[in-house]
């Protein structure tokens, strides 16, 4: 009877991964759900164990809801972010205020970028870019050059990637990537090479599934607005 309870504890705690509320379930347990005459009868040591059993168990990201994070200064950013695209299954999603690959320089980190991006498009993974387009002068604009780079390296029409660019009546400073629907890349990191290589910068890594979720729906709403060019 006693270990039928002590399961359900677990499977409570399950249902609550929450800190907080599966620390008051444990006490409550304890408590109210363990009758104390049995567990005068549990061999102290034994009563130890279990208690320092469960506050590890508690304390393990399996239950914690609080975010992965990482800060990554300076260069930090590009390794960091070459390994999770690396490890991209579905879907990405990056909007950048500036993406200049410059087509003179193809071995410049922002067109490694692209060219990581572009072997995710190949294969299958959804993808989709929004653009800052600041100016109704394209020749002025190096995220127009990247995706024209886009247009060109792909011989064929990828349904799986969406590029837009957003309205003019509203600047778009975000850096934002988005990994599978629970990875973010948020900070001041441009896809420029002044920025991934030079500039003092700094973003940080989450991964967190509610953070990625509001993320989502936040650049949902600014594509209602934007034009799609791919």
């Amino acid at each position: 009877m006693l270990v039928k309870k002590c399961f359900l504890v677990i499977n409570v705690m399950y249902m609550f991964q929450n800190l907080n509320l599966s620390k008051l379930i444990i006490k409550f347990s304890v408590a109210v759900i363990v009758p104390k005459n049995i567990l005068m009868r549990i061999n102290s040591n034994f009563f130890i164990f279990s208690i320092l059993f469960f506050t590890l168990f508690l304390s393990s990201p399996l239950l914690s809801k609080d975010p992965e994070l990482k800060l990554l200064l300076n260069e930090d950013y590009e390794s960091y972010l070459f390994k999770k695209l690396k490890d991209t299954k579905k879907d990405l999603v990056i909007s950048s205020f500036m993406w200049c690959c410059d087509p003179d320089k193809y071995s410049s980190i922002p067109c490694k970028i692209l060219t990581q991006v572009i072997n995710l498009v190949k294969k299958g993974v959804n993808v989709t870019i929004i653009l800052e387009k600041d100016s109704d002068d394209d020749s002025k604009s190096c995220n127009v050059v990247t995706e024209k780079i886009f247009q060109s390296t792909l011989l064929k029409k990828y349904s799986n990637l969406k590029i837009y660019f957003d309205s003019l009546e509203q600047r778009s400073h975000q850096k934002i990537i988005l990994i599978d629907n629970d990875i973010l890349f948020l900070g001041s990191h441009n896809i420029t090479q002044s920025a991934l290589k030079y500039n003092n910068e700094a973003s940080v890594f989450i991964k967190s599934e509610k953070m990625s979720s509001d993320i989502k729906k936040y650049l949902e709403e600014i594509i209602k607005t934007s034009k799609r060019v791919y």
